[in-house]
């Protein structure tokens, strides 16, 4: 996750009114930010997001956390949920 982070960071060093932060980057004039989530999903309550990534689906042992997640997107009219994964069936649960 560092090295993405890092490369993200520098993307994007250059473009005003972009602070980058520890663990987060953020313009202050739309209010937006960029931020890794934890993987507990009982810390995740509240979320409103327009663009989620979720990283390496196929790790995950419950959904809990892919359903806070899809759940934080339903204010939002046109939001995007981008799964990565590696295809393998996961018999212990099921997304879809």
């Amino acid at each position: 996750m560092r090295r993405e982070w890092q490369s993200a960071a520098a993307d994007i060093a250059h473009i005003p009114g972009v602070a980058i932060l520890t663990h987060s980057i953020t313009v202050a004039h739309t209010s937006s930010k960029f931020s890794p989530l934890a993987a507990e999903a009982s810390t995740q309550d509240g979320l409103n997001v327009h663009c989620a990534v979720i990283d390496e689906l196929h790790a995950h042992k419950k959904r809990d956390l892919y359903d806070v997640i899809d759940t934080a997107r339903g204010a939002r009219e046109q939001s995007l949920l981008w799964i990565d994964h590696d295809g393998r069936y996961r018999p212990q649960w099921h997304l879809l």
